[in-house]
């Protein structure tokens, strides 16, 4: 061959390494070259076979990209189902009236439980546009109450979640007119038998105070508290119960509750001296208010 036909030839295989092209040279003719020639077309060769790697990586990408978007189209159907669902949902909700959910919540004081819910056949996808709509508030795991637009006072909740509680203490004392400080949570008397962990919530703050069963219900009356009736101690119980826990309790407050119950016109002396004896603080009653009777 002679020195034209292999100018020839490096020229074309240039040509292809630029392209990026496989050399259609084959090896055989490579051998017949001289060293040097041979060399410059192997070099070539793997550089075809580089751009063949990025081609076949390219591919790859393209393929991926191909995958997202099917996945995405896939998605966006999935979603398009469910925003039919909720559709629905929304349609059936507002073809029926709300006042039949109030109804029964109302059945159930306003609050209703998981299981509650799921025996009236309030499922989900209902409740959760209730919660949207703000007819119905989660107010702890697993209970749901009403929600009142005119009622902004905590009572309500606080009477739902805990109805066998009996209001006392610093609640009492600030109802009854004997502190002028504003209780920072509910305080409540509950059994002594009672569950702890339902009164570790995040709202609305509580302080359980746990008394023995014979003596809970000692001393209670109903009253009238931001429109809701709850059950609560009345002050001649109430004394007796700040005298009980005296050592627990503010002294400031506990000064001013002893010196605003001696000066009501409406204290009962009588039952006072009946509810000490089983509270067993009959002596303290003598030593700290009989003194100023």
């Amino acid at each position: 061959m002679n020195s034209t036909a292999r100018n020839k030839l490096v020229t074309n295989a240039k040509k292809e390494r630029a392209e990026g092209r496989r050399s259609k040279i084959c090896f055989n003719q490579l051998k017949r070259f001289p060293r040097n020639v041979a060399k410059h077309f192997r070099g070539c060769f793997f550089i075809t076979l580089s751009a063949l790697k990025l081609k076949f990586a390219k591919t790859i990408i393209d393929l991926s990209c191909v995958s997202v978007y099917n996945y995405y189209s896939d998605s966006s159907a999935l979603n398009g189902k469910e925003n039919k669902s909720n559709n629905k949902v929304v349609r059936d909700l507002q073809m029926e009236h709300l006042e039949e959910y109030k109804n029964i919540f109302d059945k159930y004081g306003g609050m209703m439980r998981t299981k509650e819910l799921q025996k009236e056949k309030i499922f989900y996808p209902k409740l959760q546009y209730l919660i949207r709509e703000g007819s119905v508030e989660q107010v702890r795991y697993g209970y749901y109450q009403w929600v009142d637009p005119d009622d902004f006072s905590e009572v309500g909740t606080v009477i739902r979640l805990f109805p066998d509680a009996v209001f006392c203490m610093n609640t009492a004392l600030f109802y009854y007119g004997y502190s002028d400080r504003t209780p920072a949570a509910w305080h409540l008397a509950v059994s002594k038998d009672s569950g702890k962990s339902r009164f570790h919530i995040d709202y609305p703050f509580v302080k359980p105070y746990y008394i023995e069963p014979k003596v809970l219900l000692l001393g209670t009356t109903k009253v009238n508290m931001d429109g809701h009736e709850v059950c609560m101690y009345d002050k001649d119980r109430l004394i007796c119960d700040c005298l009980r826990y005296r050592n627990k309790m503010d002294k400031e407050i506990f000064n001013k509750a002893i010196q605003s119950y001696i000066k009501d016109s409406n204290k009962n002396i009588p039952k006072l001296l009946e509810y000490a004896e089983p509270l067993r603080v009959k002596r303290l009653v003598k030593d700290l208010i009989g003194v100023w009777l």
